[in-house]
């Protein structure tokens, strides 16, 4: 699962689905927000039909691009589309600072939440307060994004100058320019979209709206678990499509899920309670946080 890919690599993996969610871009934008919402529900029809979930990434990656644009300013780029596919195969995916990490979790979250069998993203944070971590300055999501999934390095690969020839010279100097032009521009990209993450995050105050306002956008039933909610709350807000929950609230629930006296007080999905999980900060969840034990304790009548 820990295993080290090289960026271009990982590109090219995923290139094809990247360029038939691109191709799909023009027909989602001429769509009305009515239409865009609708998709939803065909998507989830087709999936109780039998259509696999991969067979729909392309269309449903597409959709949340498209419905990110229109709720929040912010169009995903094809790295954070590579990234929500990485997650969606079930493996790791590292964001650099300033790659938009906030983006790329909706991505799967929406797409297995097709299937009806719910979705947990899973932060070691209350998704209810900001999380200035994921702010950085638009000096480092440049300098970050230039060395990120989507981009190169800047090697300078030429030999001695005398072995090479004109032409060859130019054509190489012709290529290190575009590349230079390419990143700049995707630097600013991204730079832009992080500054408008920042301004949308201080004026609500809540990093969490950011990431639920698309799903539910385009008609997705999404819950917060809170400490302070009732079991009643609870129950509701893990039946939704899509659940925003921190490692701890998440552990608890089902400690006391498995200390149930009868199945009416269970709060979480009581078939089939974990469909699909997205991590955030998973080696700060599945290693450091995984060594403080969750322990439910209280007085006993016996000495």
């Amino acid at each position: 699962m820990f295993k080290q890919d090289p960026s271009e690599n990982t590109r090219k993996k995923y290139q094809d689905r990247v360029d038939a969610i691109n191709a799909l871009e023009p027909k989602i934008q001429a769509m009305s927000d009515e239409e865009l919402r609708g998709m939803t529900e065909q998507f989830k029809q087709r999936v109780k039909r039998g259509e696999s979930l991969d067979s729909l990434l392309p269309e449903a990656f597409a959709v949340v691009r498209e419905g990110s644009r229109r709720v929040l300013g912010l169009r995903p780029f094809d790295v954070q589309l590579i990234g929500g596919m990485i997650l969606h195969d079930g493996q790791i995916a590292e964001m650099r600072t300033g790659e938009g990490k906030t983006l790329v979790a909706v991505l799967p979250s929406y797409l297995n939440a097709l299937s009806g069998a719910g979705v947990h993203v899973v932060t070691v944070n209350d998704y209810l307060a900001r999380r200035d971590s994921e702010s950085s300055s638009a000096g480092e999501a440049a300098a970050r994004a230039r060395r990120g999934l989507s981009q190169r390095g800047g090697r300078d690969e030429r030999g001695p100058r005398q072995r090479r020839g004109r032409r060859a010279s130019r054509r190489r100097g012709q290529q290190r320019r575009d590349g230079r032009r390419r990143r700049a521009a995707g630097s600013r990209q991204l730079r832009l979209q992080q500054l408008r993450l920042q301004q949308l995050r201080s004026g609500s105050g809540r990093s969490g709206a950011v990431r639920t306002s698309v799903p539910r956008f385009l008609g997705m039933n999404v819950g917060l678990i809170q400490a302070d909610m009732d079991p009643e709350s609870r129950r509701a807000a893990y039946a939704s499509d899509i659940t925003y929950v921190t490692n701890s609230e998440l552990g608890f629930d089902y400690l006391r899920d498995n200390l149930a006296g009868a199945p009416a007080e269970l709060v979480l999905r009581a078939a089939q309670p974990f469909n699909f999980c997205v991590i955030d900060e998973v080696d700060s969840i599945l290693i450091d946080e995984a060594r403080t034990p969750l322990i439910i304790s209280g007085v006993s009548d016996q000495p």
